[in-house]
């Protein structure tokens, strides 16, 4: 009992005074600290609490302290008002996190950031965050290393970013796995532009959106996202020169393939 009393919310301590008062009937402090071995300072203590939990009270007009346990039909309300407490803290903070939100952007507008990102779970974060993406993305994509990454959440990722209206636009080197990649460019909202891979044999995947610039490092299992205006403007223009250079490559190489 004393341990289903704790999964109510109760904690150890004022779970066995009230079974102690549930069992005996009215007692004095005294009394309940001889049957449960809770010194009487604390008993001072959680009596109170559970009083305002309306699951003990005071017998009045006494010389003598002494306290009664109350119906235990009352739990369930002391449960479901608690719950109503909950939903109401929980709509605050919904309000509170959206004002803190905007505060936070106002006091950091225009200021860059950098963070790093550490293992699969910090890489997967930075793919999430592409997801939020209110233009498109530039990339330098390496499909050789997603693959190697988690294919059953890289997979899932590119579903949810063309479910999102999310154009890439990918500069890719010239391996197997690109052509797989280019299959589906319409259906995954691809805009592939392929280039032999002696001139851009990179390994990391590099991502620009908005004012974000991400790199991911998944052989090394850690990624960089910098948030700068002006960085990330400075290369969506190298990209946009790089793009239009491989306008060619990317033409011979699809008529290789009779693509």
């Amino acid at each position: 009992m004393n341990e289903q009393l704790v999964q109510f919310g109760l904690s150890p301590k004022a779970a066995a005074i009230y079974l102690s008062l549930l069992e005996s009937g009215p007692a004095t402090v005294s009394v309940i600290s001889s049957r449960t071995n809770i010194n009487r300072t604390t008993l001072y203590d959680i009596i109170p609490s559970l009083i305002d939990d309306g699951l003990v009270t005071q017998i009045p007009n006494l010389k003598i302290e002494q306290f009664q346990a109350e119906s235990p039909e009352k739990i369930p309300l002391l449960l479901e008002s608690k719950i109503n407490k909950l939903q109401q803290q929980l709509e605050t903070a919904k309000l509170v996190s959206k004002d803190l939100t905007l505060l936070a952007l106002s006091g950091q507008a225009g200021k860059p950031k950098v963070t790093i990102y550490e293992g699969t779970d910090g890489l997967k974060k930075m793919y999430e965050d592409s997801l939020l993406c209110k233009t498109h993305i530039r990339s330098f994509l390496s499909p050789e290393s997603v693959e190697s990454f988690d294919p059953s959440y890289v997979h899932n990722y590119f579903k949810r970013r063309a479910e999102k209206e999310i154009l890439i636009k990918g500069l890719i080197n010239n391996v197997p796995e690109a052509w797989e990649y280019i299959k589906n460019e319409r259906k995954l909202k691809r805009d592939i532009r392929v280039v032999p891979k002696e001139m851009m044999n990179i390994k990391p995947e590099v991502y620009v959106y908005d004012d974000k610039i991400a790199f991911y490092s998944i052989k090394e299992r850690f990624g960089v996202l910098i948030e700068s205006n002006d960085m990330a403007d400075a290369i969506k223009k190298l990209y946009d020169l790089a793009w239009e250079q491989a306008k060619g490559w990317n033409t011979k190489l699809r008529n290789e393939k009779s693509i």
